[in-house]
């Protein structure tokens, strides 16, 4: 399930699928359903990460956006490093990206990975 975020299912070769949010936004209704999505059975090695927009949306001093390919392209070659690890290097590109400009939304994030059995 997802409330108004997109999630990514990384493979093993660095290929992804998007997984599209299944709900609105948290905490903008009083009542609200979040249906779930079919189930994804992970491979060995194979990686969810769920971002908020913030890190797409981290805008350099010219007003570019760090976006979604230069996100993507963070979490290629994963495998080898912890999950932890992973996020802090997407939250630092986007940082260094980002340069002087102030961040204007929380970059937060959620990544689990399969683990060779």
């Amino acid at each position: 399930a997802g409330a108004g975020h997109r999630a990514f299912l990384i493979r093993t070769d660095g290929s992804h699928e998007e997984l599209p949010s299944t709900g609105a936004v948290l905490g903008l209704f009083p009542v609200l359903d979040i249906a779930t999505s079919d189930p994804i059975q992970l491979q060995p090695g194979e990686m969810i990460f769920l971002p908020t927009d913030g890190i797409e949306e981290a805008r350099s001093t010219d007003g570019s956006l760090f976006g979604k390919e230069r996100m993507l392209s963070e979490l290629k070659g994963h495998q080898e490093i912890p999950v932890s690890t992973v996020i802090e290097q997407v939250f630092q590109s986007a940082q260094d990206f980002s340069g002087e400009h102030p961040q204007l939304d929380d970059m937060t994030a959620i990544a689990l990975r399969r683990n060779a059995l």
